[in-house]
């Protein structure tokens, strides 16, 4: 059973004192009264002609100013709440955990970027060039481990006690013949006899 609550009506030059609290409205003049204290009737709003109140005399809905002096939070968590504007349920306003906000986004981003640690398949490469040939450049003796050099190689005297067995630690060269097994040559070392 619908119950209908009812005030207080009449034209305006009949309005009486109202109770603390009581509304009282004005039929002629539209005007919405409650009672005040003191036995003054005090005036809420005047309605407009479809009977309601004027957004005018509405109060201030601007929240936007308490909104921009609340306490700042660095780090949001997931149970915290960020307030929109449902645009599919005429406007109201709603609140929208973070969490939710962050799988929206997540959502929307994957599949316009690859993962940060991804592979792709040399041919699926594209815009690369036909050819990769080597800039003209120079190595160190520390970069070369192996290999065969070419042109004129120095032996540095002074990495001779970092040089292993099989590696070439000296060469020199002189007229004395050496004998095999008893000579003064380190290992390693090579020995050119000349006439």
């Amino acid at each position: 059973m619908a119950v209908t609550i009812q005030v207080k009506r009449g034209s305006r030059a009949t309005l009486p004192v109202l109770a603390l609290g009581e509304y009282g409205l004005t039929t002629d003049t539209k005007e919405l009264f409650i009672g005040g204290p003191e036995g003054v009737n005090i005036q809420i709003a005047v309605l407009d002609n479809g009977g309601q109140i004027p957004e005018e005399q509405l109060p201030e809905m601007d929240i936007s100013k308490a909104l921009a002096g609340a306490e700042l939070k660095d780090q949001p968590v997931d149970n915290d709440g960020v307030v929109i504007t449902d645009s599919a349920a005429e406007n109201v306003p709603k609140r929208v955990l973070w969490s939710r906000i962050k799988a929206a986004l997540k959502g929307y981003f994957d599949p316009l970027y690859a993962a940060k640690s991804h592979t792709h398949a040399w041919g699926t490469v594209t815009g690369k060039p036909e050819t990769f040939p080597p800039a003209a450049h120079k190595h160190s003796a520390a970069d070369v481990s192996a290999g065969t050099l070419g042109g004129q190689v120095q032996a540095n005297a002074g990495a001779a006690a970092a040089l292993g067995t099989a590696q070439v630690r000296n060469i020199r060269a002189g007229t004395a013949d050496l004998t095999a097994g008893s000579s003064s040559l380190a290992s390693g070392e090579i020995y050119l006899v000349y006439e």
